[in-house]
């Protein structure tokens, strides 16, 4: 900055004066950016959209390797890093080989079992604390909404005893709860930005559509829910039995919005099991019972498992006994993660049955 020479004034005078004024130019500068910036984040901190323009920038960074590599490995791990409500998405959009290519549905396929977790121990104080009698193990694997863990739990029988139940101990993500909202509304902005650049694509109704998914989503963050639903199946298939096999339902010991507490599920997953080697026939029974399982659920009970992709059915497979028929002999599916279910009104039964 060039200032005026001081009339009157010695020279080392000016020059002391010069630099003072400079300084306080200088500090006068700083403090102005300051408070600007100041103001700024405070704007941002206080205004109700700055969750979605965080988030949108999270994801802008998750998302950029997979838009330059473009492929489908880079995709699927861009999904996982986003987080549960794309997580599901993508489960979803896995079974659909008539628009996606299937080497994309095998990639998204994989997030149905194979999603990060490690033992967090919050969940485990957070569930003792809401179970009495709970101890909660090792980590056995999780999903988009919640993990898994195995279980003791110390219960009271008929006669007084105590008796100790091994269990699954299913919790709550924690930050599902903040990030579910933040998604569904930029899914849904998405979809307007999508409709507005494409009118001829409206007819689609992306935005009713991610509403709807949306509310199935949320569901799933109340785990009461989901007790709920697995005691009507368990009512459902009180039986036991399906056509060529047993069927079962985890009995629920306990449950609270983000913890619940229910028997472990024998077997492995039906995407493990068809990739084991067993007998034609043990195959045969499996097909015709998952047939079976869902025309019941339609055409019979009208309650239907909303979630019901291979990682979410266990197949156990007892030793032969050397006689076909015998029951022991036959195979036995389990159904889990029923957060998502559907119960049909006379309307759609009518329909279905039509």
């Amino acid at each position: 900055m060039h200032l005026p020479p001081v009339a009157g004034m010695p020279g080392p005078q000016a020059e002391r004066r010069r630099r003072r004024t400079r300084r306080a130019v200088g500090c006068c500068a700083a403090l102005s950016t300051f408070l600007a910036a100041s103001v700024l984040l405070f704007g941002l901190l206080i205004w109700p959209g700055r969750a979605l323009l965080f988030r949108s920038g999270f994801l802008l960074l998750v998302w950029t390797p997979a838009a330059v590599k473009r492929r489908p490995e880079a995709l699927v791990t861009a999904l996982e890093a986003s987080g549960p409500v794309f997580i599901k998405l993508a489960q979803w959009l896995s079974t659909r080989r008539d628009l996606l290519s299937d080497e994309l549905c095998d990639g998204m396929g994989q997030l149905h079992e194979r999603v990060s977790c490690s033992v967090r121990p919050e969940d485990i104080r957070r569930a003792e604390a809401s179970v009495p009698g709970l101890e909660v193990g090792k980590l056995l694997g999780g999903g988009c909404i919640a993990q898994v863990y195995a279980g003791k739990l110390q219960s009271n029988s008929t006669w007084g005893s105590e008796t100790t139940l091994s269990v699954a101990v299913k919790v709550r993500r924690e930050e599902v709860v903040r990030l579910m909202d933040t998604d569904i509304q930029l899914l849904r902005w998405a979809a307007h930005v999508v409709e507005w650049l494409k009118p001829e694509l409206k007819w689609l109704a992306m935005g009713d559509a991610v509403d709807s998914f949306g509310w199935y989503l949320v569901q799933q963050l109340d785990l009461r829910i989901e007790a709920d639903n697995l005691r009507q199946f368990a009512n459902d298939f009180r039986s036991g039995r399906v056509r060529e096999a047993k069927i079962a339902v985890p009995r629920v010991f306990a449950s609270t919005e983000s913890v619940m507490v229910t028997e472990l599920a024998e077997g492995v997953s039906l995407s493990t099991f068809i990739k084991e080697e067993h007998p034609g026939r043990v195959r045969h029974q499996v097909f015709v019972a998952l047939i079976d399982t869902m025309a019941r659920m339609i055409l019979v009970n009208g309650f239907i498992h909303g979630d019901l992709h291979p990682g979410n059915m266990f197949i156990s497979v007892a030793p032969s006994d050397g006689c076909l028929l015998s029951s022991a002999s036959l195979p036995k599916i389990t159904l889990i993660d029923a957060g998502i279910a559907v119960q049909m009104d006379d309307e759609l039964r009518s329909f279905a049955m039509s």
